[in-house]
C-alpha cells in the first residue's frame, strides 16, 4: 500500500514539476529575439515557433487537468481515472505526431 501511496506522491511532483518547465519555455520562448540588420525578430514572426508556443500552452493546460487529477487521488486515496490518463495521453501524442508532419 505504501509503494502505491509513493508512486501517486511522485506522479504529482513530476507533473507539477513538468508545468513548472513549461512556464519556463513560455517566458524563455516569449521574451527570447534577435536582431538581424535592423529588423528585430520576435517568436510570433516565425511559424515554427509559434507552433512551439501553442504546444507549450496546450501542453500546460493539459498538465492542468493531470494536476488536479493527481491531487484527488491523492486525496481520496483511489485509483481514478487512470484510464483517461493513458488515452489522453494518447490522443495528445498522437495530435503531436500528425501535426509535426505536416
Amino acid at each position: 500500500m505504501e509503494a502505491k501511496m509513493a508512486t501517486k506522491i511522485a506522479s504529482f511532483v513530476l507533473r507539477v514539476l513538468t508545468f513548472v518547465f513549461l512556464l519556463v519555455s513560455i517566458i524563455v520562448l516569449g521574451t527570447n529575439s534577435k536582431t538581424i540588420g535592423n529588423d528585430e525578430v520576435h517568436f510570433h514572426n516565425v511559424n515554427s515557433y509559434r507552433y512551439a508556443m501553442a504546444t507549450i500552452i496546450i501542453g500546460g493546460a493539459f498538465n492542468l487537468l493531470q494536476i488536479a487529477l493527481a491531487l484527488y487521488r491523492l486525496v481520496t486515496k483511489t485509483d481514478g481515472s487512470i484510464l483517461f490518463d493513458f488515452y489522453g495521453d494518447k490522443v495528445a501524442n498522437d495530435y503531436r505526431f500528425k501535426t509535426h508532419l505536416k
